[in-house]
């Protein structure tokens, strides 16, 4: 019995053209993926930088973790996050649930997107614990800041 040669190129040229051709939509669909997973890092990362001021930067207190409440102000937390504020995050901050800063009218724009699906604010809630100091008198309370990006 005497097999077609001719049958089989074009057979064995469709399959390395499927092969092919499934290799690259794989590498497209990955490429794609990892783009938005990188947004997402990205940020976080400005997300723990932002957090990393509030509880660091001496803005509030004297050590890590320390807030002051003679220095813990609208306006020193304005002057702490400087640029960082400008580029598009919106910050709101609990401390035992009693709302000490809040920018109402640019969290609420920024923080309405974040509920829609495909929207490119993300909003983060992160708690911390802190050392409350108000007159010579030292509190352990907890922290919430809730930081939109967009």
């Amino acid at each position: 019995m005497k097999i077609n040669k001719k049958a089989e190129i074009p057979v064995i040229k469709t399959l390395i053209i499927l092969v092919f051709t499934g290799i690259i939509l794989i590498l497209l669909m990955l490429i794609l993926f990892n783009g938005q997973k990188f947004e997402l890092e990205e940020q976080k990362i400005k997300k723990q930088l932002v957090e990393n001021i509030i509880l660091q930067k001496n803005c509030f207190g004297e050590n890590y973790g320390f807030i002051n409440s003679s220095m813990f102000t609208e306006d020193s937390l304005k002057k702490c996050l400087g640029s960082i504020e400008k580029e598009g995050v919106a910050i709101r901050i609990f401390i035992d649930g009693t709302q000490v800063f809040y920018d109402e009218k640019r969290y609420n724009r920024e923080a309405s997107f974040c509920a829609i699906k495909g929207a490119s604010n993300k909003c983060f809630t992160q708690k911390y614990p802190v050392i409350y100091q108000n007159n010579n008198e030292e509190y352990q309370r907890t922290m919430s800041i809730t930081t939109v990006f967009n």
